[in-house]
């Protein structure tokens, strides 16, 4: 009895976890008093047991074997009087039914492997934890348009789409359903940091686009009315990212960007706007802009100053077999 005591006391061994066991040993008892019936296909005689976790008859028996729904039902941890046996066996009691026979050994090895696997489940969440905990953004050494610019946004998108990953395959698990509350928690930290950050990165390209187009002498006389709102708008812009930067861990800049999804609306509707008022004589005068998209037109006005730095989608929409510009002044 000592080596199951020792495995059944072990950390990872949850009261869950006894409960599960006291339930596959009160069905591998009552299996002993009725006729065993082969099935042909043992896993669609499959019992759900616990929480989430199944009961194939391999656990009970070798041979596999029909169980009556009411059987079940009344064998099902939460039925009446389950929760009451299970917190009025002690542990010497619980090793004797443990060690009858090679079934109830095994099921209380299965039922100790249960725990230890979740053990390691729970372990892989607060690894993902600790990767957005401990992962921040770097910043330029000088401001654009006076705002802090994240240098680091690829390696931001790395770690999160690793921690996605590795919740994916936490779900996966066939015992995911005893650590789904664990599990969930992550899962909206990260859900969190995720959004905020993503439309973080969105608004900082916006930002820039914006910037360069406002101060370009094409747009603004076309748009004059979009002065004042990019003024206030810019203005929030730099205080966030200076918040942003004040902050540096991911999981602490979250609760600076609980603004930043009225922000990137603003400048949706700003880019939209200026969209509206350019985009649309341009292809009028020059037909062959038809070819091109929207974001690239506003991105080649953003360097209209700087032939040289116009987008390749541009050159390679209007010109085909076009690879490069060459500018001689």
């Amino acid at each position: 009895m000592l080596p199951y005591a020792q495995r059944l006391t072990q950390e990872a061994v949850l009261p869950r976890h006894v409960c599960i066991l006291l339930t596959w040993l009160k069905v591998a008892a009552a299996l002993g008093a009725i006729c065993l019936t082969p099935v042909a296909d043992a896993h669609a005689a499959d019992v759900q047991l616990g929480e989430r976790y199944p009961l194939p008859f391999v656990h009970v028996s070798d041979v596999p074997v029909n169980i009556t729904e009411q059987l079940v039902r009344s064998a099902l941890p939460g039925a009446p009087g389950a929760a009451e046996e299970a917190g009025s066996v002690t542990m010497a009691q619980l090793l004797s039914r443990c060690t009858e026979n090679a079934e109830t050994r095994m099921l209380a090895d299965k039922a100790v492997e249960v725990a230890l696997a979740e053990q390691r489940l729970v372990a892989a969440l607060a690894a993902v934890r600790q990767r957005l905990a401990s992962a921040s953004l770097t910043f330029a050494v000088q401001r654009t348009g006076g705002a802090f610019i994240i240098t680091n946004a690829r390696e931001v998108e790395t770690v999160l789409a690793a921690a996605e990953a590795e919740l994916e395959q936490v779900r996966a698990s066939p015992l995911f359903g005893g650590i789904m509350a664990k599990f969930e928690e992550v899962e909206q930290l990260l859900a969190a940091v995720a959004t905020s950050i993503l439309a973080t990165l969105r608004c900082q390209d916006t930002f820039l686009l914006l910037s360069a187009l406002m101060h370009s002498p094409e747009v603004l006389p076309v748009v004059p009315e979009l002065a004042p709102g990019w003024d206030t708008l810019s203005s929030a812009w730099r205080k966030l990212t200076f918040n942003v930067k004040e902050a540096a861990l991911l999981v602490a800049v979250t609760q600076s960007l609980q603004d930043v999804d009225v922000i990137e609306e603003a400048m949706r509707q700003m880019v939209a706007r200026v969209t509206q008022g350019m985009v649309g004589p341009m292809r009028e005068a020059f037909p062959r802009l038809h070819w091109v998209s929207d974001q690239v037109l506003l991105e080649s006005l953003a360097v209209a100053a700087d032939p040289g730095a116009l987008p390749p989608a541009l050159l390679t929409a209007c010109f085909h077999g076009l690879q490069r510009l060459l500018v001689v002044e």
